[in-house]
């Protein structure tokens, strides 16, 4: 499946485009094995259980309870990551997820306030575990966490080792949950509105409404399968999207002639040689992917 785009690429190539290219480019290393990167696998491990946890009649055993049996099967379950690991690392990492147990408890006890126990069950409960999902249309691939029902309604969720937003979710979470939705709609037939993440290592669980746009600029020449599900979104034609983005220029200096060339050829090779014509009477402003822009007399701005 070397033809598809890995959802994680896409957060990675939002941070720094070398990112993916260098993991493609050059042949993979085996990393050192650091005592955070224990720590992360075991917080995921004690997660897949929080439903447990929230269930339980005592937080403070049930917790410690995970992190023994995450602990007792890490090695086993990460095998080729953890091939020939420090015992005293392993032991390390132990002792610093068990310092993150009270707040745990504390996130966990007030994700119950928010949402409810039941609604808080629903959410950490799995009924698919990473599945891998492939979308022929979009051209990616991924796994979400969990597949959810909440409500009889399908839905998805992430667990982040990481830090937590002071309130809602970090924006690269808001991207991954996205493109998994779609992933997700495309493999099972559905409509996925909402997205979960589960900030791990704090307890923290935030259900948020997955809306992909709320306007879509289509031209008007777009095949209808290449459309993206728009629900109750606005969809405009580029065409109109033009005329209301050129003439609201604050000093209103572009206020004069415009126009909009489309097709599916030669669109360049159009504006260029309008443009080149245009010019020899008044400035003119050419927006095409032609680059460097045309000299004239006066000289024309590009964008």
């Amino acid at each position: 499946m070397e033809d598809y785009i890995r959802v994680s690429d896409i957060t990675n190539y939002l941070k720094c485009p070398r990112l993916v290219y260098y993991a493609y480019k050059e042949p993979r290393t085996e990393n050192a094995i650091t005592s955070a990167y224990v720590e992360s696998l075991l917080i995921r491990e004690m997660a897949r259980s929080y439903a447990d946890v929230v269930q339980s009649g005592n937080m403070d055993d049930a917790l410690q309870e995970l992190l023994d049996v995450a602990a007792h099967q890490l090695t086993a379950i990460y095998r080729e990551e953890l091939r020939g690991i420090d015992e005293e690392k392993l032991f390390e990492a132990f002792d610093t997820v068990r310092s993150y147990l009270e707040g745990i408890k504390c996130g966990i006890l007030e994700s119950v306030e928010r949402l409810g126990s039941n609604m808080l069950v629903e959410l950490l409960t799995s009924h698919d575990t990473e599945p891998v999902l492939y979308s022929k249309k979009f051209g990616l691939s991924g796994s979400p966490d969990r597949l959810i029902m909440v409500d009889d309604v399908p839905g998805l969720s992430i667990i982040r080792t990481g830090r937590a937003p002071e309130s809602g979710i970090w924006k690269n979470d808001r991207i991954r949950l996205t493109a998994l939705s779609i992933l997700m709609e495309e493999e099972y037939d559905c409509v996925v509105s909402s997205g979960t993440v589960e900030y791990a290592r704090y307890g923290i669980i935030r259900n948020t409404n997955i809306k992909r746009s709320d306007l879509i600029v289509a031209p008007v020449h777009l095949d209808p399968a290449l459309m993206p599900y728009s629900g109750d979104c606005t969809v405009i034609t580029h065409h109109r999207a033009v005329g209301e983005l050129i003439p609201g220029t604050p000093d209103g200096s572009l206020e004069k002639r415009i126009i909009e060339i489309t097709g599916t050829g030669a669109k360049t090779s159009t504006a260029t040689l309008l443009a080149d014509m245009a010019s020899r009477s008044m400035s003119v402003l050419s927006h095409t992917t032609r680059s460097p822009p045309i000299s004239t007399i006066p000289r024309p701005s590009s964008i």
